[in-house]
């Protein structure tokens, strides 16, 4: 009988003990914890958080034609090619915009200037204006707006435009690393987890 009990005994003491431990230290870690964000005693005041806001831009000189960079884009539209004129690169002081002047070529040499700015954190591009052939710059839009990036599908030169060139994930790249990128003197380093993160 008592061989029979022996093992319940134990059992039951161990659970015991247990118990004792645990009620004496409820968390062992606790010394090694920071302070506990649900802590009455931690308080944040979102008063002071400055909101993102666009810089106001100066309007850029008209595209540069010599400093035109064919790109390797595949999602381009069909018969053109994507070019960036990498003399118009800026990234802004507080917004981190990357600002370009961007040109689709037709087969018959056609050029459609646009005047773009790239948002890396949130996947979203403005069109500020577009250029003509007289070259006198900037012809601005009414009401520029952001629209978010289409992740995927044909044709959708833009998203490869940032994930290629522009932006290194959610970061944007420096302009100089931009440039190399555009000449070919760098290798693309495509983030693998870049469509996650959009």
């Amino acid at each position: 009988m008592l061989t029979v009990l022996r093992p319940v005994l134990l059992a039951v003491g161990l659970v015991l003990f247990t118990c004792a431990s645990l009620a004496r230290d409820p968390d062992p870690y606790e010394k090694f914890r920071g302070i506990d964000e649900n802590d009455e005693d931690f308080s944040y005041d979102s008063s002071q958080d400055v909101p993102w806001a666009e810089e106001s831009i100066v309007k850029p000189a008209a595209p540069n034609l010599h400093a035109l960079t064919a790109l390797d884009i595949e999602s381009a539209p069909r018969g053109f090619t994507v070019l960036l004129d990498t003399a118009s690169l800026t990234r802004g002081k507080y917004d981190d915009l990357i600002r370009y002047w961007l040109a689709l070529k037709s087969r018959r040499g056609t050029l459609n200037f646009s005047y773009e700015g790239m948002k890396c954190n949130t996947g979203e591009y403005k069109l500020y204006g577009y250029a003509m052939p007289d070259g006198k710059g900037l012809r601005p839009y009414a009401k520029p707006r952001w629209k978010p990036l289409r992740n995927g599908g044909r044709r959708n030169y833009r998203a490869e435009l940032k994930e290629r060139y522009l932006c290194q994930g959610v970061t944007p790249r420096p302009i100089n690393e931009i440039r190399a990128l555009a000449a070919g003197r760098k290798k693309q380093d495509i983030d693998p987890y870049a469509e996650l993160l959009d």
